[in-house]
C-alpha cells in the first residue's frame, strides 16, 4: 500500500516513513464496470480516493441540472478525487461511476485528518499539495470554459 499511495501526485514528495502511517488507515478497492462510487446525495463520507488504475466518470448537477459534458479521471494520472467532501465535511458533490475494472485507494478521512492535526508540517505539506492539484483543476475549467464561450475571460 506505501509504494502505491507513494507513487501518487498527492503523496509523491512526501517522506516514506509519512506515507507508511497514512497506509494504515488507507485501503485498496476494487469496482466493476458501472458501479457508482458515490452520488451526491452520500453524506456523511469524507474519505479521500486515489484513482489507481482504471477510469472513473464524475457527473455533476448544478441547480438541479445535468452537466452538459461529463469529465472522465483516468489512472494515468493517479487523480485524487473525493476532497471536497474531505475538505468541506459536506455531501458528495458529483456521481462517481467506474468505467471497466477499476482500483481505488480510499483513505479514512476522520484518521487522516488526525493524523495531519497531531503532525502539523505534514498537514502544511499535503494541503499544499491539494492547493497545487485543486489551481491546476481551475486552470483547465477556466481553459474549457473560455474554448466553449467563445470569448476571453480574464
Amino acid at each position: 500500500m506505501t509504494e502505491t499511495l507513494k507513487s501518487t501526485h498527492l503523496f509523491e514528495d512526501t517522506d516514506e516513513k509519512i506515507v507508511a502511517d497514512i497506509a494504515k488507515f488507507s485501503e485498496k478497492l476494487t469496482y466493476s464496470d458501472g458501479d457508482k462510487l458515490f452520488t451526491e446525495v452520500t453524506e456523511d463520507d469524507y474519505d479521500l480516493y486515489l484513482l489507481v488504475k482504471g477510469t472513473m466518470h464524475v457527473l455533476a448537477q448544478y441547480s438541479g441540472r445535468t452537466a452538459a459534458k461529463e469529465t472522465k479521471l483516468a489512472s494515468v494520472d493517479q487523480e485524487v478525487f473525493g476532497e471536497m467532501a474531505w475538505l468541506l465535511k459536506s455531501k458528495r458533490s458529483a456521481v462517481i461511476t467506474c468505467e471497466g475494472d477499476t482500483e481505488v485507494i480510499k483513505i479514512d478521512g476522520s484518521k487522516l485528518d488526525n493524523y495531519l492535526n497531531d503532525h502539523p508540517d505534514v498537514g502544511f505539506q499535503l494541503t499544499k499539495k491539494m492547493a497545487t492539484i485543486l489551481a491546476n483543476r481551475l486552470l483547465k475549467i477556466h481553459d474549457l470554459a473560455k474554448m466553449y464561450l467563445g470569448y476571453f475571460m480574464p
